[in-house]
């Protein structure tokens, strides 16, 4: 199974590339997602990959929107947005030093007098 992601490496990240479902891939050549990634998870050529698939998501669903014009029914501009979000969402995860929020550390410290803990 897995030598397929090897024998297929070329035209497998070209596809991931341009941003298809490594679903799709694996179902394409018989194979699950899993020994797809499984075979390439160290590869940085499949790192590049995957970036520039979400990347391409990202970059289509908002294309989408932006082709939306006053006569789109509604329900298309609502599937697009929760698409582009939901593409937004899945890069944040999967490559959260590229396109993750930053991390913000609180600190705090509570002091309290002892006269002020026992006053009535």
């Amino acid at each position: 199974m897995t030598a397929i992601a090897v024998l297929h490496k070329d035209e497998i990240l070209k596809r991931v590339a341009k941003g298809d479902k490594i679903s799709d891939i694996g179902k394409s050549y018989g194979v699950t997602q899993q020994a797809i990634s499984k075979q390439l998870l160290t590869d940085p050529e499949w790192i590049d990959a995957r970036m520039s698939g979400t990347l391409a998501r990202i970059e289509h669903w908002e294309k989408e929107i932006e082709a939306i014009n006053e006569g789109t029914p509604q329900v298309v501009l609502g599937r697009a947005r929760e698409m582009l979000a939901h593409a937004r969402w899945r890069a944040e995860r999967e490559f959260p030093n590229q396109w993750g929020g930053a991390k913000i550390n609180i600190n705090v410290t509570n002091k309290v007098e002892m006269s002020e803990a026992l006053a009535p």
